[in-house]
């Protein structure tokens, strides 16, 4: 079977594509995707790909890589490393830069351990404890995480010319596609934090390795700070349960003592194996302290990014429309009324919401009725649940509830009057019905007009309904007689 995991690039080039084919009609884009399902099938299978058995999120995949030759996601997939490799080797010149200051000796004073200690251990551990409850906890929020800020800032630059060549912005994309991108963007920015951190202790414990085995590196700690040797030497003791033989004691520690009224240069000549004796506990506890807390959560990180971009991709509303626009049969409808809603654009760029006809939509779905709308003639008024108008506020709570705890309905489907506006009212009762179905289960607004009169009013419920930035809301138009 094929396979592949979906990558970010994937996701975002799913955003993208689906920001673009808003301008489109329903009937040049079913027969794109038709087309391409069918020159699969016409394929001769020699290998493991089968469109006919492979899911949803396999044949999205494919047909995202055959996409314009695949050049949209290729051109995200460069920015995006682009911009990986470029935080990781900042932050690896800056790790070797650290390094090569405080390990820095010509013989004239000692390396302060305090330095190194801080810089390469405590500095990173501190950073491992906290950047690891922000994953555990989801804190803090994308819109004001200074990693992902500044990781969100280096990419939206270096893909400037991609949002160009695909006829969108990175704001358009983030803002209608927020609630899908969003777990995504927050894993994949604490993954890149990681590594970013990694790199750093990584690069200067190297520089720390190739610097001992270039040079005569000799270590003490600073005595300006109110610490007693014995005291200092069982801290240093609790801190190397992993060796306790490598803990510096008391003696190695008083003799080492940076700042005394006797030169370094003498102190160091009548006991230089006290001083040498410091690089074999400073490059454990860097090892230790420093560099495993981010080597296990740099791992955790990957696989957490991995599930978060694959559950995002699932749950992306682009897959299951073009999904569905692949595996269903293209017909061509005689019916006026139905052609002309095919003809209808799915909605001007930059807006989440489509208009469609629903007569070719047999999903299993949940009808509700708006302030005494009309509903189509296939639709038993006894099944519908009525919300809105002079319904009270408790029946629309209890419609609420209802609604979210039916399984069997695929879809939610509200009828509205198409010829009148959309009110805060209503727009606020969406909002609780998306907070009460949670992410992924579509809402479809049924706009339904009584003649070609109310199609341009139908586009008013686009745009205000549009403003809700809820990537699994759409607009579909539907058509009823005019009441004598």
């Amino acid at each position: 079977m094929f396979s592949r995991r979906p990558q970010l690039a994937d996701l975002l080039a799913l955003s993208v594509i689906g920001q673009r084919d808003a301008a489109a009609t329903r009937r040049s884009l079913h027969r794109r995707d038709r087309d391409r399902f069918l020159a699969w099938q016409r394929q001769p299978s020699t290998g493991p790909w089968n469109p006919k058995v492979a899911t949803a999120t396999q044949r999205v995949e494919r047909w995202l890589g055959e996409d314009e030759r695949g050049t949209l996601r290729a051109r995200l997939a460069s920015a995006t490393a682009w911009s990986f490799w470029s935080a990781v080797v900042l932050a690896a010149l800056l790790g070797v830069a650290a390094a090569g200051v405080l390990f820095r000796y010509d013989g004239s004073r000692p390396i302060n351990v305090l330095w190194v200690l801080l810089v390469f251990v405590l500095l990173p551990l501190v950073t491992a404890l906290v950047s690891g409850l922000g994953m555990l906890i989801g804190w803090p929020r994308p819109g004001w995480t200074p990693g992902a800020t500044l990781w969100a800032w280096i990419w939206g630059k270096l893909a400037k010319r991609t949002w160009a060549a695909a006829g969108t912005t990175a704001e358009a994309v983030v803002r209608t596609h927020a609630k899908v991108l969003r777990r995504a963007l927050v894993v994949h920015a604490w993954w890149v934090g990681q590594c970013v951190g990694l790199a750093f202790v990584a690069a200067g414990t190297l520089t720390f390795v190739v610097l001992l085995a270039t040079s005569d590196l000799a270590f003490g700690w600073a005595s300006t700070l109110p610490l007693e040797s014995d005291r200092l030497a069982d801290g240093f003791a609790a801190a190397f349960w992993f060796a306790p033989s490598l803990a510096p004691d008391a003696a190695i520690l008083e003799a080492t003592v940076a700042e005394r009224a006797t030169p370094f240069a003498d102190r160091y000549a009548a006991d230089p194996e006290r001083f040498k004796a410091w690089w074999r506990p400073l490059l454990a506890l860097v090892l230790v302290y420093g560099l495993m807390p981010r080597l296990l959560l740099t791992a955790v990180a990957g696989w957490r990014g991995s599930r978060g971009v694959t559950k995002s991709f699932a749950l992306h509303p682009a897959v299951s429309e073009i999904d569905a626009r692949m595996t269903t049969p293209f017909v061509e409808s005689s019916d006026p009324a139905t052609a002309a809603a095919a003809t209808i654009p799915s909605a001007v760029p930059a807006r989440p919401v489509v208009a469609l006809d629903v007569s070719s939509k047999p999903e299993a779905a949940r009808w509700l009725c708006w302030a005494d709308a009309p509903l189509p003639e296939d639709v038993s008024r006894g099944d519908v649940l009525a919300i809105g108008g002079e319904v009270s506020l408790e029946d629309d709570r209890r419609a609420l509830d209802a609604v979210a705890e039916d399984p069997a309905a695929s879809v939610v489907r509200i009828a509205v009057k198409a010829w009148e506006p959309p009110l805060a009212e209503f727009t606020d009762w969406l909002a609780e019905l998306r907070r009460g179905l949670g992410d992924g289960r579509p809402v479809e607004v049924v706009a339904m007009v009584r003649g070609r009169s109310d199609r341009d009013k139908a586009e008013v419920w686009q745009r205000a309904l549009g403003r809700l930035s809820d990537p699994w809301l759409r607009v579909y138009v539907s058509e009823v007689e005019a009441e004598r």
